[in-house]
């Protein structure tokens, strides 16, 4: 397959913004476990990436897209809850399942890697 899958692409959008909506919090955290916290959390979206990175020409299959689409409909929420992150736990608490989804996405797209 020479052409990339565009749900993996999306989500690879989706990720990159989360990283840039974690790193806008570091500047406004109201403490040094939070910026740890949150620089934790960044390290982690960032490893999806690099992951994501060695799966994106797998082949497009209804798993990967619902997979997406069950990430995009939580993305919202996950934005709005990074931008109110007043603690560790809210920290952690915002991103972790956005994480879980992504997993199981790439461990879809794996199955179909050309």
């Amino acid at each position: 397959m020479t052409e990339l899958n565009p749900d993996l692409e999306k989500l690879q959008a989706i990720l990159i913004g989360t990283i840039v909506k974690l790193n806008d919090q570091i500047g406004s955290a109201p403490d040094e476990l939070t910026v740890d916290a949150l620089t934790t959390e960044i390290a982690e979206v960032g490893h999806r990436i690099t992951i994501l990175g060695n799966v994106l020409f797998s082949a497009a299959t209804k798993n990967t897209a619902d997979a997406v689409a069950e990430i995009t409909a939580v993305q919202n929420n996950v934005q709005l809850a990074i931008r109110q992150i007043e603690s560790v736990t809210d920290t952690v608490n915002a991103i972790t399942p956005l994480l879980e989804l992504v997993d199981q996405a790439i461990d879809a797209a794996k199955l179909f890697v050309a």
